[in-house]
């Protein structure tokens, strides 16, 4: 990717080369929220629901730009506004980086667009935005299985999210918050998405994989999902489509570190992750 400032140096734009111009005309170099930017329309966006998104026309496409936000209790203690600045662009940057390499692996992940820095008031201070080109369609899992789709989409979207996930970790990433919210669903395809925070672990161990299923089934139980949209059957299902024949072992190691999650789910009410 390349990158474009402002005249003034206070809004960068990371973007393929082709993109540049067209962000620039759509007012991206100026220094104004991301709400504010010509031809910006609310968008409803998949995921840890840190904040609102917004979506752009770019040329026959069309982006979904989300404000990057601090969540857990530092979030809420900082409000919608503090709690969006950062110390440094490290952390949408390095999601840009991670979700090529992901697409480059063959992993399953929404395709960034752009990534839009503006500098705070306090040096070294940045708002980060990251877009991504929309997929037509595209549900969270969360909203998909809570609306009780026909047992054959069901079934078909929890072996799309068991063979993301399991190409995820095939690739070596260890997601920092991977829940329901961050699995789009999309006519039988899914995509694991909201990878800030991510990390690549040289390799990605068993336990690292059973702690990051264990966050998902969590997000389950804590939506409400356990025993009543999703079944034993069809946790079962998912993970045949991850794992295959190791389903009923990776099950009960799964349960097992649940089970034993009190520390994870403190940590995430306190720092948005656990």
């Amino acid at each position: 990717m390349s990158e474009r400032r402002s005249q003034d140096g206070r809004v960068r734009l990371v973007a393929d080369e082709a993109r540049l111009d067209a962000l620039a005309g759509l007012g991206l170099l100026d220094d104004v929220p991301i709400e504010r930017v010509r031809g910006a329309t609310p968008a409803e966006f998949g995921g840890s629901g840190r904040g609102g998104a917004v979506r752009l026309a770019l040329g026959d496409a069309t982006v979904v730009v989300k404000t990057l936000r601090r969540g857990g209790l530092l979030g809420r203690l900082l409000g919608a506004g503090l709690g969006a600045w950062f110390f440094g662009a490290r952390r949408v940057l390095d999601a840009v980086a991670l979700a090529q390499r992901l697409l480059e692996r063959g992993a399953t992940t929404a395709r960034p667009a752009f990534a839009r820095i503006r500098r705070g008031a306090l040096p070294g201070f940045r708002r980060l935005e990251l877009a991504t080109d929309e997929v037509a369609g595209a549900r969270d899992a969360a909203a998909f299985f809570a609306s009780a789709p026909p047992p054959a989409a069901r079934r078909a979207a929890l072996r799309a999210c068991g063979a993301a996930v399991h190409a995820l970790h095939e690739a070596g990433v260890r997601h920092a918050d991977l829940n329901l919210g961050n699995l789009l669903v999309a006519d039988g395809r899914a995509l694991v998405i909201d990878l800030e925070r991510s990390t690549t672990p040289a390799p990605l161990t068993p336990d690292d994989r059973v702690a990051n299923l264990a966050r998902l089934l969590r997000s389950a139980e804590k939506l409400g999902l356990l025993g009543t949209a999703l079944s034993r059957s069809d946790l079962l299902r998912f993970l045949h489509a991850y794992e295959g024949g190791a389903r009923r072992e990776l099950y009960a190691a799964v349960a097992r570190r649940r089970r034993a999650g009190a520390w994870h789910r403190l940590g995430w009410r306190l720092f948005g992750r656990g």
